[in-house]
């Protein structure tokens, strides 16, 4: 394995998460049926999952919705949305339009849209975002910038 996923398509990295990643996409019901960690994008097709018994290092590039549940070390790049489910441990830089964290980040967080923080999320590191929603119960260690737009 080169450390790397892309996604539409390349489930073939890492066995753990390749088979049910595979399944997903091959029942999109069952996906919807699955509950959060088995969300499908708008076409009905999962663009990345890594699920709570997985564990990868590297780069992942994804488009649409990606949803970690596990552990990742490495860089997150995405133009879509990312997120961070309850037990998820990331130690990463992230690069994503969105991110919704429910776990754990070390690293820093670069946003294009939105950052939220939900009840249980740690994230150690610095935010950039034009928009941050921390909920009580939440957690921030590090900095925020904010700005709507550069001129």
């Amino acid at each position: 394995m080169d450390g790397k996923l892309r996604s539409p398509g390349s489930f073939g990295t890492h066995r753990c998460c390749a088979k049910e990643s595979r399944r997903l996409l091959d029942d999109p019901a069952l996906a919807a049926k699955e509950g959060p960690l088995a969300t499908t994008d708008q076409e009905g097709a999962l663009s990345v999952r890594l699920d709570r018994a997985c564990a990868l290092e590297g780069t992942l590039t994804f488009q649409g919705e990606g949803r970690i549940a596990g552990r990742f070390t490495g860089k997150i790049i995405s133009q879509g949305s990312l997120w961070l489910e309850q037990g998820a441990v990331v130690k990463a830089e992230i690069q994503v339009a969105t991110v919704v964290v429910l776990g754990e980040v070390e690293g820093n967080i670069k946003a294009t849209a939105s950052v939220e923080l939900k009840p249980g999320a740690r994230v150690r590191g610095d935010i950039e975002t034009p928009v941050l929603v921390i909920e009580r119960g939440a957690v921030l260690e590090g900095k925020c910038h904010m700005e709507l737009g550069k001129k």
